[in-house]
């Protein structure tokens, strides 16, 4: 009886520490949430540390190749959604891709946010681009490296051209892209125009 009260006293200590242990153990989320077209405001939100870069070989801050989906993207859509969600869905696919190690340092984005989506109604550029509809979405980004770094060091090559720069700190940039959308069947194409005027 005196041994089988030890075990049951040893057996519930072990018990505690197990729980204990697994209730300080933080689950890893994903990156990003797979897109949630309705009511979804943040994707995803802007406080990561930007890393410390000057250890980084130059080489590998840059990318030695093009990228494909720098400013195009496709995906299939097979639901009916609004052109509102539609267009969240395809700047999400495509602000994801710059999530990945597969990027360049001075191209990747360590997180975003979709701020707003619009769609304009004068879209007379939409047949002259050969699109469905010209949408509109502002997009606040954390880039990988600083966005604005001292001089003679390295800073973020992320959209700095885009014509629809909103804000910029030294970790962020928060722009407003303009974008034709197209379809076949059931595959939706994204194309960020940075061109001003948007058509002719």
């Amino acid at each position: 009886m005196h041994k089988a009260h030890h075990l049951n006293q040893l057996l519930q200590i072990v018990l505690i520490l197990v729980i204990s242990s697994c209730a300080n153990v933080k689950r890893s989320s994903p990156s990003y949430p797979n897109p949630t077209p309705v009511g979804t405001e943040v994707l995803n939100t802007i406080y990561s540390p930007i890393p410390d870069l000057s250890t980084t070989a130059p080489e590998l801050l840059f990318t030695p190749t093009p990228d494909s989906e720098a400013f195009s993207i496709a995906t299939e859509i097979k639901q009916e959604y609004s052109q509102e969600e539609i267009t969240r869905i395809l700047f999400s696919k495509w602000l994801d891709h710059y999530l990945s190690s597969d990027v360049s340092l001075e191209m990747r984005l360590s997180e975003y946010r979709i701020d707003k989506i619009n769609i304009p109604n004068d879209q007379h550029c939409s047949s002259k681009l050969g699109a469905l509809f010209i949408a509109e979405a502002e997009v606040t980004a954390q880039t990988a490296m600083l966005s604005q770094a001292p001089i003679g060091q390295y800073s973020s090559r992320w959209m700095v051209s885009a014509g629809g720069l909103v804000s910029e700190s030294r970790t962020s940039r928060t722009i407003l892209f303009k974008s034709a959308i197209s379809k076949l069947r059931n595959e939706y194409t994204l194309t960020v125009i940075m061109q001003a005027p948007l058509c002719d």
